[in-house]
């Protein structure tokens, strides 16, 4: 207000009236170019006074009568008063009268107003006013030159003919240079680094005259000590564009912070400015600034790059040290380039820069890390040549080597080489030797390790209780695994994420629900958030324990309590629980995969997801699943050729839209092939014909239905075993068999027949015998947890072990909904329990529990096919077991096997 009104003054003085109009204002501008700058603050004052502003007095120390006065000489008045009220320590009121004869005084005079005004504002410690007052003036510089460009022409006043008060008006600053580096310095001096970087700019861009290099130069320095990586690129930008010289130390510890950065643009930014910076001060460059850029260049992998730099510094004449053929033995090392890595090691030794410690030590990690443990130990056995290999470093570089080989031997003599040779030990080395023991499963050998560090004075560490821990949790020793999570908690040390997942891991790989539990528990209330991978283990804790239910509802709980959304990780585990599973939690696993499918915008499934579930479906011979699978996924047509199936349009999930068709090299060739091979060992040719439509239609590439097809006439010629189909009404999975699958009594060659070299053949008369037992088979029952198995719909080989094996054994196969199982893989090839075993869920148990009259009359028709020898079945007779039962059985079952 008090502006306005010392504004309606000045223009009361140039004899208009008392509130300038917007045309009046312009015609000033244009009147002469002597008066543009008070033209220019009329311009302004007039757009202020439309708005009205309230009445107020005009600067007390002013006096408001103006008239018969110039606003040139007003504007002085109040900036020389500006400038004794700065001296006085009245900043506020020298600001208000800065902001009043702003307009129409010459720049010259108010560039010294305004210096007045920033060393008062300096001296009481307002650095961030001081800042902005000197960018506004600036900016308000740049504003006035590009508006007088535009009235003049562009370009220089020569060439377009403008006149010389133009230019003279072009040349004047609203701002001294040396209140610039004033206040610059007094930025720096106050590790400002953010005004220091914006003053610097605007600097720039009004084409100010800038500070010494030394100023712009600490700019870079505490912008990168503060870690403001992004103000230190651009002030360096700015340096650089204005050929000014950089400090190359400034500039190494700046490329440095290229190590820690993830945004792959800032690097290249980073990478091409000191680029740029050596270009400009080529005498200037030395090998640090050259070795930072290589470490750099060998981080983010570009080994061309690399290779450039390196010629470059050639060109430039710049030595190479041992650190430079350390740095880049690292690069090449992480880039697992054995061959350069070697290469340069040959050109490190005529140089007598490679025989010391450091970059033997480079190469040496370098070489274990390629996988090329015998060239590290080659380039070791050098060095002991030389004396230079008792370094604690080497050691443990290459003891690191040897636990990625699982050599635990080598490991330990390396140890005891070290004791011997008075090699100081450190915390590094016992870890990496307890890591070889634990690689190793040999847990023994890493308590006696664990002991001789604390004999030796050094404290176990996180890591050295994770790697404990993950090798009990390995080796199923839990109660072990969570001692020592207990241990590592008194000694103040907090767990991690790793170890909270190991000590999982290890409940459920012993299968021990509540101590997961509480595992899990505790690491929620130490506020360690759960990833993932955490939840991933607890998937399959919960599958394995507490059932299928638990498991998809640990889904449902990651989102709504933990925040945490399932990614493929966990999914794929939970596929991969149901495909082992088969049955029931086979099916519920392929709904799960349509449903994730019909999500939009999502990226899942992927490949393996679906190979899981496929690879489900041809293990437990679920083809219904599969072709209903493959309907969904790929939004098939509603019937397939024959007729005979009703394919499932594509699956829409809670009302969503329906599943876009993805492309046929979307699905896992691998798994499909599995699929139709067991497809055709099974006899449903059929189905898998339909399928190969259904596939074909879709997009699948010719060569890869070639494959599937080859697949399934393979499986048709290596028959898998006997299928009996489901009897209806015969337990719970008696339906859940292919009904489009009718082959009876196809010959089983099992792994046990090709390593024996027997193949049994069967007769049509074998055949029928063996189908009227099944149909007479009288023991059947649920399938699922804690049920016993349907066999009345099994498959049953007997094999003759070779002339003169001491074992004997009566290998059985079931088939049902929960897929084909070995039974008497445990016991029937051992002469210690020549009785039938089975596996179920992972567990073994024998068969004469659930052994009935339907199993033996079954065994008896497929005994009665094979005739096996007397000494195969005489192993098997000993009293009380299923062996003994099966031979009571086969005494009145025909001639020959009944005397055997």
């Amino acid at each position: 207000p008090r502006r306005a009104s010392w504004v309606g003054s000045m223009a009361a003085s140039m004899g208009s009236s008392p509130v300038p109009t917007k045309a009046e204002a312009a015609d000033c501008c244009i009147d002469s170019p002597a008066s543009a700058v008070a033209g220019l603050g009329l311009l302004a004052d007039a757009d202020a006074a439309t708005a009205t502003p309230p009445p107020s007095a005009a600067p007390a120390s002013v006096s408001s009568s103006g008239l018969g006065r110039s606003p040139s000489e007003l504007a002085e008045e109040a900036l020389q008063q500006a400038i004794d009220h700065a001296r006085g320590g009245d900043v506020e009121e020298a600001l208000d009268l800065l902001r009043v004869g702003r307009r129409a005084a010459p720049a010259s005079r108010l560039a010294l107003a305004r210096h007045g005004i920033v060393e008062a504002l300096v001296a009481q410690d307002r650095l961030q006013e001081a800042c902005e007052l000197s960018v506004e003036a600036l900016e308000s510089q740049q504003q006035q030159q590009r508006l007088l460009s535009g009235m003049t022409g562009s370009g220089s006043p020569e060439r377009k003919g403008a006149s010389p008060a133009a230019a003279e008006v072009r040349q004047q600053h609203q701002l001294l240079p040396q209140t610039a580096e004033f206040v610059l310095r007094a930025l720096v001096r106050e590790r400002d680094h953010a005004h220091a970087a914006d003053l610097f700019r605007a600097m720039c861009s009004a084409g100010a005259p800038l500070p010494g290099d030394a100023v712009l130069n600490n700019i870079i320095d505490i912008a990168v000590r503060a870690k403001a990586f992004g103000e230190a690129w651009d002030v360096l930008e700015l340096m650089l564009v204005k050929r000014r010289r950089a400090d190359k130390y400034f500039v190494s510890f700046l490329t440095t912070s290229l190590m820690s950065s993830n945004d792959r643009r800032s690097v290249r930014r980073g990478i091409s400015l000191v680029d740029k910076f050596i270009e400009q001060q080529r005498d200037d460059v030395d090998e640090i600034v050259f070795n930072t850029l290589l470490n750099v260049l060998g981080q983010i992998g570009d080994m061309l790059k690399l290779q450039q730099t390196l010629n470059l510094m050639d060109e430039y004449r710049v030595a190479r040290s041992a650190v430079t053929y350390g740095t880049v033995v690292k690069a090449y090392g992480k880039a697992r380039d054995i061959d350069s890595v070697l290469k340069v090691w040959q050109e490190m030794r005529p140089r007598c820069l490679g025989m010391n410690h450091v970059t033997c030590g480079c190469v040496l990690d370098a070489c274990v890390k390629c996988g090329h443990l015998d060239k590290a130990m080659g380039i070791f056995h050098e060095m002991k040549l030389q004396g230079l290999h008792k370094n604690t470093v080497l050691y443990a570089t290459l003891i690191k080597g040897l636990a990625k080989a699982h050599d635990l031997m080598g490991a330990v003599t390396l140890y005891q080489e070290m004791r011997d040779e008075c090699v100081p030990c450190n915390l590094v080395l016992f870890n990496s030797l307890i890591d070889v023991c634990v690689r190793c499963e040999d847990m023994q050998a890493a308590a006696v390790f664990l002991k001789d560090m604390i004999s030796l004075g050094f404290k176990p560490d996180l890591i050295t209780f994770s790697t404990l821990i993950k090798g009990y949790a390995q080796a199923g020793e839990i109660e072990k695994a969570l001692m020592c999570g207990r241990e590592l908690q008194s000694r103040g040390l907090r767990c991690d994420e790793i170890v909270y997942n190991s000590l999982i891991d290890g409940c459920a790989k012993a299968r021990r629900l509540e101590e997961g539990r509480q595992v899990f528990e505790d690491m929620l209330q130490n506020r360690v958030a759960p990833s993932n991978i955490t939840f991933s283990i607890l998937v399959r804790l919960f599958f394995e324990t507490a059932g299928v239910d638990e498991a998809f509802a640990l889904l449902d709980e990651m989102v709504t309590r933990h925040r945490c959304t399932p990614n493929r990780i966990v999914y794929t585990v939970l596929l991969r629980c149901c495909a082992s599973r088969g049955g029931a939690a086979l099916q519920r696993g392929a709904a799960l995969l349509a449903e994730l499918a019909a999500k939009r915008s999502s990226k899942m499934p992927d490949q393996g997801m679906i190979g899981a579930i496929l690879n489900g479906c041809a293990q437990h011979a679920d083809f219904d699943t599969a072709a209903q699978l493959l309907g969904e996924l790929t939004g098939s047509v509603e019937a397939s050729p024959s007729g005979a199936t009703a394919w499932a349009t594509p699956r829409r999930a809670l009302g969503g839209p329906a599943v876009a068709a993805p492309a046929g090299n979307a699905l896992p060739l691998d798994a499909l092939k599995a699929l139709f091979e067991s497809m055709g060992s099974q006899g449903c040719e059929a189905l898998g014909q339909e399928m190969l439509h259904l596939l074909r239609h879709r997009g699948l590439p010719a060569a890869q239905v070639s494959q599937l097809q080859a697949a399934m006439a393979e499986g048709r010629r290596s028959p898998q075993g006997i299928f009996i189909p489901h009897a209806a009404g015969r337990g719970a999975a008696g339906g859940a068999a292919s009904s489009r699958c009718h082959s009876a009594f196809v010959p089983m060659h099992s792994a046990v027949d090709q390593h024996f070299g027997v193949m049994p053949a069967w007769s049509g008369a074998a055949a029928a015998a063996a189908a009227a037992a099944t149909a007479a088979a009288q023991c059947y029952g649920g399938c699922g947890a804690g049920g016993c198995m349907p066999h009345a719909c099994t498959q049953y080989g007997l094999h003759a072990p070779p002339v003169g094996a001491g074992a004997a054994g009566f290998p059985m196969y079931m088939q049902h909904a929960s897929g084909m199982m070995p039974y008497a893989h445990a016991g029937l090839y051992s002469p210690a329990y020549p009785g039938f075993g089975g596996f179920h869920g992972g567990g073994a148990y024998p068969m004469s529990p659930c052994a009935g009259a339907g199993d033996l009359q079954y065994a008896l028709a497929a005994a009665a096919a094979t005739a096996p020898s007397a000494g195969y079945l005489a192993a098997a007779a000993a009293p009380g077991t299923c062996g003994a039962q099966l031979l009571a059985s086969l005494g009145g079952a025909g001639a020959g096997v009944g005397a055997s």
